[in-house]
């Protein structure tokens, strides 16, 4: 059984892989011109909106998000990817407006020249983009017919605004231009108010973490000044039973979650359910063959009941781990944007938190911030990483499990990096902590980090 087991845990690695390799990153989407057109459109929003920083809260502001100046080659590349796989003519409106706005007017001509002989609505396109960019200047009745055009065209934001402004210009319009400046700056400051905030959250927690970090660097022969549990690392169990339970257990697991996610039922609960369902033959496999025999209960063995110290600890170990996370990944990002590297916007971009309703919303973020970093960490650390103890030192177990854990989230490679960081980082503090706890919680506060900044840019 446990070789069957391992074969099909293996297949189940091999078809994720597999789905990452072949299938577009475009076709595992719904709507992925929606969906690039309000990121870009925010993303552009808000690099507008970051000129009217002073230097030095630009500067503190891209730390923590990134650096911006190639958010518009960036979007190009992406829309460019856009067009050839679905060929809207939206989206080669949307990108049109951006070779012209990068002042790339020849590709932009091009693509007006080749408009004109093409049905409706690309030569009413060609148009509005002569007009706004290209110097054939229109009268204001031309400018309204181009606007009701438009605004059937392009959804309201950064897109619209930016040919509109143009137009209004180039029609002397200084009311229509006015008016399209307000409805901008309104927008681009709510979205800056929103994003400062969240950097500023960002920043305390890393500043306090910082301080802890250092704290424990400085006491670091002390063992018991981190300790919160009493999880020992290497557990209890033998090598050989934990395999067997991460295999069987994983296997069933992957089973489960293919009827779960592709059976008959597609309702809502079943979906929120299917991932805590899908874990409870690993845990109650956990439970009969690992905890019974060594006469562990699940609080002893993952160090889930801190002592009186062990509280304190807590509330010093969760702020270092969250911001060795952050400076890590801060410290990838800018690494990548030196090497011209970057995630696919689709990896990130998640339609049940952007526009998902109340409840799919909520199932999706509880499963994020709750249910993905209890899990995550009791497989991951709590199993693999503890069984790997029982035979190599701490470096390598929390190597390969950290391996592991990133290539189960099938990101690109900036992505796996960001993932397998913070794997090596939580294992750190099973092992240091003898708990699972600063783990979940600093996995919880990462998870949250990444959601609320999604949904304050763009969620409306």
């Amino acid at each position: 059984m446990t070789v069957a087991c391992a074969v099909i845990l293996l297949a189940g690695i091999v078809f994720v892989v597999w789905l990452h390799r072949t299938i577009p990153p475009l076709e595992r989407l719904n709507a992925p011109e929606r969906a690039l057109a309000l990121l870009v459109g925010r993303t552009m929003d808000l690099d507008q909106a970051l000129t009217r920083l002073s230097p030095w809260e630009r500067f503190f502001f891209e730390l923590s998000t990134g650096d911006s100046s190639r958010e518009l080659e960036q979007s190009i590349e992406w829309y460019q990817e856009l067009v050839e796989h679905s060929g809207t003519p939206a989206s080669e409106l949307e990108l049109a407006i951006l070779h012209l706005e990068a002042g790339r007017r020849d590709d932009a001509i091009r693509t007006v020249e080749a408009w004109v002989s093409l049905r409706e609505p690309y030569p009413n396109y060609a148009a509005a983009i002569r007009a706004a960019y290209l110097g054939v200047a229109p009268d204001r009745a031309t400018v309204g017919l181009l606007q009701a055009e438009l605004v059937e065209a392009l959804p309201s934001g950064w897109f619209y605004d930016r040919v509109m402004v143009n137009l209004a210009d180039a029609a002397g319009d200084k009311t229509l231009r006015s008016t399209i400046d307000a409805q901008s700056f309104r927008r681009q400051d709510a979205l800056l108010r929103k994003g400062l905030q969240l950097a500023t959250v960002e920043w305390m927690l890393v500043f306090v973490g910082v301080g802890a970090l250092a704290w424990i660097v400085r006491h670091r022969r002390d063992l018991g000044a981190v300790r919160v549990g009493e999880a020992s690392v290497p557990p209890r169990w033998p090598a050989g039973p934990g395999v067997q339970v991460l295999l069987v257990g994983g296997a069933i697991e992957i089973v489960l979650t293919v009827l779960f996610l592709f059976g008959e039922s597609r309702s809502l609960l079943m979906r929120f359910l299917a991932i805590p369902l899908a874990s409870l033959p690993l845990m109650w496999l956990t439970y009969r063959h690992l905890l019974v025999p060594w006469s562990l209960s699940a609080r002893q063995a993952f160090g889930l009941t801190p002592g009186h110290l062990g509280w304190a600890n807590l509330f010093l170990v969760v702020p270092a781990v969250f911001a060795a996370t952050s400076l890590g990944e801060w410290g990838l990002d800018h690494l990548a944007e030196r090497m011209r590297l970057t995630n696919h916007w689709t990896e990130w971009f998640d339609p049940d938190l952007v526009w998902g309703s109340g409840p799919m919303f909520l199932m999706s973020l509880i499963e994020y911030v709750v249910l993905a970093p209890i899990l995550e960490e009791f497989t991951f650390r709590g199993l693999l990483f503890a069984t790997l103890r029982r035979r190599v030192g701490p470096f390598w177990a929390a190597a390969i499990s950290s391996i592991l854990f990133a290539a189960a989230h099938g990101y690109g490679l900036l992505g796996f990096a960001s993932v397998f960081w913070s794997g090596l980082l939580w294992a750190w503090a099973y092992e240091k902590s003898g708990s699972l706890l600063p783990g979940i919680i600093a996995h919880a506060l990462n998870n949250l980090t990444v959601c609320t900044g999604l949904v304050m840019l763009l969620r409306s």
